[in-house]
């Protein structure tokens, strides 16, 4: 599940100028509605992950979407989302970067940073949206 270790602002502002999204186990964070995001399309295409607790969107920390590239939280004042939507086979969606579309959002295990990698078929970037 993407969470944000309970944290509501600005990764770049009050979390210690640290990347702040990643894996966490369902249920596990002490305030529940940090791990809760709102897929929202964006007018110039491309979606948006904002989070509940606080309203943030998921981006690429540094904005240059390269493969490593970690994910942080902050305010999302853009026109075009951070990600495309891609179905899967199976029913799950991959998060594709709209700025490079060879690279997509990947969990790798319980409380790692969530990261930009090639794609993979182990899982690591299949996501479950849920109502």
């Amino acid at each position: 599940m993407i969470g944000t270790g309970n944290k509501t602002n600005d990764a770049n502002i009050g979390n210690g100028d640290v990347p702040d999204v990643r894996l966490e186990a369902p249920g596990s964070a002490a305030n529940g509605d940090t791990q809760y995001w709102h897929v929202v399309t964006e007018p110039n295409g491309g979606v948006s992950l904002l989070n509940k607790a606080g309203g943030r969107a998921a981006a690429i920390w540094t904005g240059n979407a390269t493969v490593g590239q970690r994910i942080g939280q902050w305010v999302d004042d853009s026109a075009t989302g951070s990600w495309n939507l891609i179905e899967t086979a199976d029913g799950f969606y991959k998060l594709q970067s709209v700025k490079n579309t060879s690279l997509y959002l990947t969990g790798g295990t319980a409380g790692a940073p969530l990261t930009l990698q090639n794609a993979a078929t182990d899982g690591s970037q299949d996501w479950e949206l849920v109502q």
